[in-house]
């Protein structure tokens, strides 16, 4: 597995916060409109309530997709990562790739003097040998 591949998740992640934030907006919108009561029925205009319905509908199902994707990259990573036969390796793909950690997170909760650089180096390492 390669380091974009493991990285997937973190970028997914990323993506569906973004998209739920994008959600929140839309949701904010739909609250400040009122419906066009002086509108009739059937002439054909769509009106501010209607368009954000559907685009907050959109906008659920995109974040399910992109939740159920995520899932399955989660999956995938965690089964390669259980496949490491090394416990310390192992600790340190579960807090970075799995646990979305940075660098810097990975060594302190490592601890036992580990660096940002080290714990890093030690992964891309493994990832080039094997």
């Amino acid at each position: 597995m390669t380091k974009k591949e493991l990285s997937r998740l973190y970028w997914l992640k990323k993506e569906i916060a973004w998209q739920k934030q994008k959600l929140k907006e839309l949701q904010a919108r739909a609250e400040k409109c009122t419906p066009n009561l002086t509108q009739a029925p059937g002439s054909g205009g769509e009106n501010a309530v209607e368009k954000y319905s559907i685009l907050i509908a959109e906008q659920r199902e995109l974040i399910e997709n992109q939740t159920r994707q995520a899932v399955i990259e989660y999956n995938r990573i965690y089964r390669y990562i259980a496949g490491i036969p090394d416990s310390q390796i192992r600790t340190l793909f579960y807090l970075r790739f799995l646990d979305c950690l940075s660098w810097e997170q990975v060594s302190a909760k490592i601890g036992g003097g580990n660096t940002e650089d080290s714990v890093k180096k030690t992964v891309y390492r493994y990832l080039e040998n094997n």
